[in-house]
């Protein structure tokens, strides 16, 4: 197995031990949520697996799975908490990929055509593409979400790494 996979494995762990500790004293308390922590570590297994399976469906999968913890794994007065502590996350590890990619790289044919189309899409607002009976916290979840995989794209046409 890979080495970058027990870092996720661990976070993961931590925080569903945490979780069951909490619950287990009867305390009032506020949960350890750790999706962030979960995301990062999914997306770490991503960034560094040899698959067949493109890495965008797996960075994909990981903000789904995460959606799911939220979801699944909180009680109902902590799923807007985890699901905004979401949002934020992608928009901070957004932020931190953009400001580390370069205006004008270079890139050569469909490479910097791609990057550039990936560049463009960040600045798209994707709330408007929002269905009708989806929440506020879903609609700032696809935009933060699309924004995110398009940089993450654009961040590996700068490695080579395009899949």
């Amino acid at each position: 197995m890979s080495k970058m996979f027990w870092p996720g494995l661990v976070a993961l762990l931590i925080s569903a031990a945490a979780l069951e500790a909490d619950e287990s004293m009867g305390q009032a308390s506020e949960p350890v949520i750790g999706v962030e922590n979960w995301l990062d570590g999914c997306t770490q297994l991503s960034k560094t697996t040899v698959m067949s399976v493109p890495k965008m469906t797996l960075d994909m999968d990981c903000v789904a799975s995460a959606l799911d913890y939220c979801t699944n794994n909180q009680e109902n007065s902590y799923q807007d908490i985890c699901h905004e502590i979401l949002i934020e996350h992608i928009r901070l590890r957004s932020a931190e990929i953009s400001g580390n990619l370069p205006a004008n790289p270079n890139l050569k044919g469909f490479r910097r055509s791609f990057y550039a189309n990936a560049r463009r899409r960040t600045s798209e607002d994707f709330q408007t593409k929002c269905e009708a009976d989806m929440s506020e916290n879903e609609c700032l979840l696809l935009d933060a979400t699309m924004k995110w995989l398009n940089l993450r794209l654009a961040e590996r046409l700068l490695e080579g790494k395009h899949q």
